[in-house]
């Protein structure tokens, strides 16, 4: 038996509140919507360069990574947030203007395996911006069929480096971490607690249930 994608939950994002190479700093995490959908799509451009009439070499250009997430309407207060805009709880009102400079946000899902063994990736992407692709409506009629919002997130890659960065794990540039939940050493709640790097995820030690308090 083959193993395949089957079910996505928990769609989270915090904001970036620093970047620089020393290092990267979120903000609280917060629920973004009930999530239907996730396709990832990379793109990496190349450039072949012939000499001869052979071809010599092969240029590569940057990988760029969009998440499209197709989930339910968020609530305006996401929405404002997400799309750096306006919005006043009190009196419900939403400024639909273009915002005057990028937000950056880590996202955070989980994307389900089944087959041979049914098993949970955790994911955290550590910058990139939102954007609403997609939304529908259409009148009512004697039909059950409703629509929802198309969400796009693109990756960009943090100014910060990190220690276990890098195609290598040596060092260097990390867009996110993703961890089966069969090998985490952190829970669940633990890993979406706070937006998580691959420094930070390595970094935990889990807490032995039979170590003795402190104090004790």
């Amino acid at each position: 038996m083959a193993i395949e994608y089957r079910g996505c939950r928990q769609l989270v994002y915090a904001p970036v509140t620093a970047d620089a190479v020393t290092g990267i700093t979120f903000g609280a995490v917060k629920t973004l919507a009930p999530v239907q959908k996730i396709s990832h799509e990379a793109t990496r451009e190349n450039k072949k360069v012939y000499y001869d009439d052979e071809l010599t070499n092969v240029i590569y250009g940057k990988s760029a990574g969009t998440v499209t997430f197709t989930i339910g309407v968020p609530s305006d207060e996401v929405l404002a947030d997400i799309q750096g805009k306006f919005y006043d709880p009190t009196t419900g009102a939403f400024s639909d203007t273009d915002s005057n400079e990028d937000k950056f946000f880590a996202c955070g899902y989980i994307m389900g395996e089944v087959g041979d063994a049914e098993d949970e990736d955790y994911v955290w992407k550590c910058k990139g911006t939102f954007e609403v692709t997609g939304t529908e409506h259409v009148t009512k009629d004697d039909g059950t069929d409703t629509t929802n919002i198309t969400l796009a997130y693109t990756c960009v890659d943090p100014k910060a480096r990190f220690a276990h960065g890098g195609a290598d794990g040596m060092g260097g540039k990390s867009k996110g971490v993703r961890v089966k939940a069969s090998k985490s050493t952190m829970t669940e709640e633990v890993f979406f607690a706070t937006a998580q790097t691959i420094d930070t995820y390595l970094a935990y030690e889990p807490e032995d249930p039979e170590d003795p308090p402190e104090g004790d």
